[in-house]
């Protein structure tokens, strides 16, 4: 064989100059449209990770409310006008936020129940609505029901 006929198989062995730039090109749109993907894939997964985070709270936060609601106890006791309950309900007033107190029932760590007073109220700060929940022992009926906030 001579050297001539070796040198042109040889030329047509390998990949010319434009048909590595074309597969270069291609791989790039490839590596691209992958990543973009992966991107968009990413910040949707995380979009709806924080949606099933904001309806665990929310349901979360109306267990909370009716176990707080299921756990009301009408106490009464004697004033100085007659009998009286330990419930209050307050409408909004000026700045004053609509009020709910009343007196519930609450589990310790030892497994006892005990008596707590509860109260939700409706603040706005910020442009934002919020309902508070707060909570304090109750003391008994030593407690005027005027005096429950």
């Amino acid at each position: 064989m001579s050297s001539k006929a070796q040198w042109a198989r040889a030329g047509q062995r390998g990949f010319t100059l434009i048909e590595a730039l074309a597969a270069l090109a291609i791989s790039a749109v490839i590596i691209t449209a992958t990543v973009s993907l992966i991107h968009g894939v990413a910040k949707n997964f995380d979009r709806g990770t924080r949606g099933v985070d904001a309806a665990d709270g929310l349901m979360l936060a109306v267990e909370r409310l009716a176990s707080d609601f299921a756990s009301a106890r009408l106490v009464a006791w004697m004033t100085a006008n007659g009998p009286a309950v330990a419930f209050k309900g307050e409408p909004a007033d000026g700045a004053k936020p609509a009020r709910i107190t009343f007196v519930g029932s609450r589990a310790t760590g030892d497994g006892a129940r005990s008596d707590e007073v509860v109260t939700f109220s409706v603040e706005r700060a910020d442009g934002v609505t919020r309902l508070v929940r707060r909570r304090a022992a109750w003391p008994g009926t030593d407690m005027p029901v005027d005096r429950l906030s």
